[in-house]
């Protein structure tokens, strides 16, 4: 018997089909009975942090951030794409980010674009095809709008923090979702590089290693 393909927006999850005792492959191109098969599933949507729940996600693990922006103090307006090097550590048929700040344009697993969802910090990721333990995969999220702080129980304020002439950044504990997508857990360790644009007179300031400098177009 013939097995249906889905071409387009139709490409989406096929289930296990058994036909008398024949199993049909999955998207993946492996009967899932098949020893050694993927066994696909979400990962988790927290590092299990008893103090900030919502911080974190398992079933991958980064290796390095990549990220370019600009921002415009004068109109608070931050025009942004990330770029994600990540190992997968279990099959992932969906994995999570955690991401306060602005909307998001399109998001892309090792080039292809894919479906996302928000809830609350989370941001849902269905890649397509899926990801197998153990292979690295690229993620590239583009965005745009006006980050702002996050307040803290405690009233504290951190984030991304807009000031008369330009902006500070207070990371921890948990104010780098409201400007980046990240796995924002300290248990996943990465390397980072940053490529800010900012209007002629301003300076940008970060931690690291400064790799260059130059003004073009104001």
């Amino acid at each position: 018997m013939a097995v249906p393909q889905l071409r387009g927006a139709a490409l989406a999850t096929v289930a296990l089909v058994t036909i008398g005792s024949t199993a049909v492959p999955d998207a993946a191109g492996a009967a899932p009975g098949t020893p050694g098969a993927p066994r696909y599933s979400a990962g988790a949507a927290s590092a299990g942090d008893p103090y900030f729940p919502d911080e974190g996600n398992g079933g991958y693990d980064v290796q390095h951030y990549g990220f370019d922006f600009s921002y415009d103090p004068a109109t608070r307006f931050m025009d942004a794409t990330a770029t994600i090097t990540a190992i997968a550590t279990q099959d992932l048929d969906r994995f999570n980010l955690d991401f306060r700040g602005p909307e998001i344009s399109s998001v892309t697993v090792n080039g292809h674009a894919n479906d996302f969802t928000r809830d609350g910090q989370e941001l849902v990721v269905t890649p397509r095809p899926k990801l197998k333990t153990g292979r690295a995969f690229t993620v590239v999220v583009r965005y745009a709008g006006v980050p702002g702080p996050i307040t803290d129980p405690d009233g504290s304020i951190e984030g991304w923090v807009p000031t008369d002439d330009g902006a500070f950044v207070v990371g921890e504990p948990q104010g780098t979702p409201a400007w980046l997508p990240t796995n924002d857990h300290p248990t996943d360790k990465a390397t980072f590089r940053f490529a800010a644009k900012v209007p002629e007179g301003l300076t940008a300031v970060g931690n690291g290693q400064l790799l260059s400098q130059e003004t073009r177009d104001g």
